[in-house]
């Protein structure tokens, strides 16, 4: 599907799809391929400002609980700036249910920094 609106130039359709395929990689395991995945398919959504934010939700979501996800604090490319920058996005073009999803995501990062990847926390 993600070929399909690819095709027809159909940008909301193609970051919608691309967010279920970095959805359904995590899901089986594959957060690096995720990632991959969503950095490369970034550039693509130069113009379309609510595209990029979802692109970038989904960068966020797949390198939350990677190892040194947010180690470069501020850099380009983190789970945080990530997420942060997605965020803006949503709160611009008035979208209350990305915002919501964003804000998760922002709040599982940091509880991650807080306590530690999750093969490392004790509870």
């Amino acid at each position: 599907s993600l070929e399909v609106f690819r095709a027809l130039a159909h940008s909301t359709g193609e970051a919608d799809a691309l967010r279920l395929v970095c959805h359904c990689l995590r899901s089986r395991g594959k957060r690096e391929l995720a990632v991959q995945q969503a950095k490369e398919d970034l550039a693509r959504f130069q113009v379309d400002k609510l595209g990029r934010g979802k692109v970038q939700l989904s960068l966020a979501e797949s390198s939350a609980n990677l190892p040194n996800c947010n180690r470069r604090e501020g850099a380009e490319g983190t789970a945080l700036c990530c997420v942060n920058d997605a965020l803006d996005i949503f709160r611009q073009c008035h979208d209350r249910l990305l915002e919501g999803t964003a804000l998760l995501t922002l709040a599982d990062i940091q509880l991650v920094e807080l306590k530690g990847s999750p093969k490392s926390r004790a509870w």
